[in-house]
């Protein structure tokens, strides 16, 4: 069978560069106790699907909501699918808004 044309399957990992390299902070746990995150996104890895879940911390929902818009934008120009998921819909995650990330067919 041949795998060249393959779609390699996303990785939250290459997800999470990425927005490092356009600038973004990464959320990292701000103490030892592991209960406070310092501001920043998180990418997750849910089977074929990639979610960035941000940003952490201690920000209003107003600068919440423009560094999430400035995350979706980042990665639609890199040339992925965007979703944005309202807080309200959200499972979990403290209620935070969501992008769900995937591939663009070429």
């Amino acid at each position: 069978m041949d795998t060249s044309t393959r779609p390699t399957r996303l990785r939250a990992a290459d997800v999470s560069r990425q927005l490092a390299d356009a600038g973004h902070q990464r959320a990292t746990w701000s103490d030892k106790d592991h209960t406070d995150w310092s501001p920043g996104y998180r990418v997750t890895q849910h089977g074929d699907e990639v979610v960035v879940e941000g940003p952490r911390g201690r920000d209003d929902a107003d600068t919440a909501a423009r560094q999430l818009a400035a995350y979706a934008l980042t990665l639609a120009n890199l040339g992925y699918a965007v979703e944005t998921v309202p807080r309200e819909q959200v499972d979990g995650a403290g209620g935070r808004s969501k992008l769900v990330v995937g591939r663009v067919a070429r």
